[in-house]
């Protein structure tokens, strides 16, 4: 009976629920937003522990959280930040359906430092974009497509697993779709799709991936957060190989429909060490995640750092 009413809210949340938040004036439906995260956070509901059958998302969190801040107080509330910012970051997701809202945010928006990615662009160059499930990370692939970037995504068919609720994976499949009328390039898994990712960047076009997921084939580790992040290495082999630029940027929420994207510049890579390449790279995103550790969507993973 239990799975049975997880499945039945599941349905209703993201079939129903966040859509319709997503009709509501920006100031309300962030508000929503973090109501609906509050009571995930109570309840630690998650879909990742649910396809799973386990709850875990909340303790690592707060693990990771106390390895970050320190004192127990700082650690709950940044545990708690994590659920309402995750909320916050769905809701976003729904907006892609409607083109003025889309439109009126990137008027409202900033994106300091694009001038070097358009020159790229325009000089047909490659360029690695890297970021970390962060804040707003996916409406800042959003914004640099409506600034004329031509932005491609590296994703996972993991959110394709058949343990998955289907309301969940028709969730995301559909803000693929959607963020696709924006971005100019494609979301494509990185399980079929590496040949496409070479391609487009020997188009001159760019490339997002996401650096805070560890490499399973990497036998290289870096200091990150406190721990030693397995660090995945495609993003520099793909930039080595169609000579490509390399940098970063995170996306941040200023206000309802106000956002800000900030770059680490862009850079050529060293074609002789990795390590050189990427330690400035992610030491620009993990000085963004000390500013605001609550922020961060994927600190689950940082208790599966090595130490």
């Amino acid at each position: 009976m239990t799975q049975r009413i997880t499945r039945w809210v599941q349905r209703m949340d993201y079939r129903y629920l966040l859509p319709a938040m997503a009709k509501l004036p920006f100031p309300i439906g962030v508000f929503a937003s973090y109501c609906r995260g509050l009571l995930q956070a109570l309840t630690d509901y998650d879909w990742r522990s649910i396809a799973l059958g386990r709850k875990y998302i909340r303790s690592n969190v707060y693990q990771a959280m106390t390895v970050l801040l320190g004192s127990r107080s700082k650690s709950v509330m940044g545990t708690l930040g994590r659920f309402l910012h995750n909320s916050r970051s769905e809701y976003q997701d729904c907006l892609y359906i409607n083109e003025q809202k889309i439109e009126k945010i990137c008027q409202n928006s900033k994106v300091n430092g694009i001038e070097d990615i358009s020159k790229a662009q325009k000089d047909g160059r490659g360029v690695v974009l890297l970021s970390c499930h962060f804040d707003s990370f996916i409406m800042g692939m959003v914004l640099l497509g409506k600034k004329g970037v031509k932005v491609n995504v590296l994703t996972s068919s993991l959110v394709e697993d058949k343990r998955i609720h289907p309301d969940v994976i028709n969730f995301f499949t559909s803000k693929y779709r959607l963020m696709e009328k924006y971005i100019g390039g494609k979301m494509v898994h990185y399980e079929t799709g590496l040949d496409f990712y070479y391609q487009a960047l020997d188009r001159g076009e760019s490339l997002v991936i996401m650096a805070d997921v560890q490499g399973g084939k990497s036998d290289i580790y870096i200091p990150f957060l406190e721990r030693n992040l397995r660090m995945p290495i495609g993003a520099w082999h793909m930039a080595k190989k169609t000579n490509s630029l390399i940098g970063a940027y995170m996306c941040i929420y200023v206000s309802p429909g106000v956002y800000q994207i900030n770059f680490f510049p862009l850079r050529e890579i060293d074609a002789e060490s990795i390590v050189n390449t990427m330690l400035p790279i992610y030491a620009f995103l993990e000085g963004w995640i000390r500013k605001m550790p609550g922020r961060w969507l994927a600190a689950e993973h940082l208790m599966n750092y090595g130490l």
